[in-house]
């Protein structure tokens, strides 16, 4: 099979996103709204609670911060999520993954991509039970996502990214 005939017999849709409308189209041209909807937990549940039997749902943000673990800073992308984010991938888990819980008391907990570990440690898992620092905040480190991407990525529960980051 050709490159193109393998992809069309062999790929399908794996994620779908929602994304609050930003513009309204009036007579062919893009008008900035005033108000952008924001969802939120509640929404990301029903959602949830809707599609279960099709998949999973995930609310996040993004950003970037720097990070300080004993008196090493680096640059990191910090990511705010739901509880489900280890069902959207096959990298492993090194020690835990926030639960349902920690989203709902807003936790100061976090996963770090073992790209990010490898930066402060030949041994990333020496880095669980650790504290990171971001924000002027403290985190307890309590698993490292064990993946191959080159990210230095800081997974934290959606919520305590709602009240601890400043975007």
């Amino acid at each position: 099979q050709t490159g193109r005939e393998q992809i069309e017999t062999t790929t399908s849709i794996q994620m779908m996103t929602l994304t609050p409308k930003s513009i309204d189209m009036i007579d062919g041209v893009r008008i900035p709204r005033d108000t952008v909807y924001s969802f939120g937990i509640e929404e990301a549940r029903r959602v949830e609670e809707r599609l279960e039997e099709w998949g999973y749902t995930d609310l996040h943000a993004k950003s970037s911060r720097m990070a300080t673990y004993n008196d090493s800073s680096v640059a990191i992308y910090i990511q705010g999520s739901l509880e489900n984010i280890p069902m959207f991938t096959d990298a492993g888990i090194i020690g835990s993954y926030f639960s349902e819980r920690d989203v709902e008391e807003k936790s100061n907990k976090v996963v770090i991509s073992k790209f990010l570990a490898n930066k402060w440690t030949d041994t990333p898992d020496d880095l669980i039970g650790e504290t990171l620092t971001f924000e002027e905040n403290s985190y307890e480190v309590i698993g490292i996502l064990d993946t191959e991407a080159d990210e230095a990525l800081a997974l934290i529960p959606i919520t305590t990214y709602q009240m601890n980051l400043k975007n």
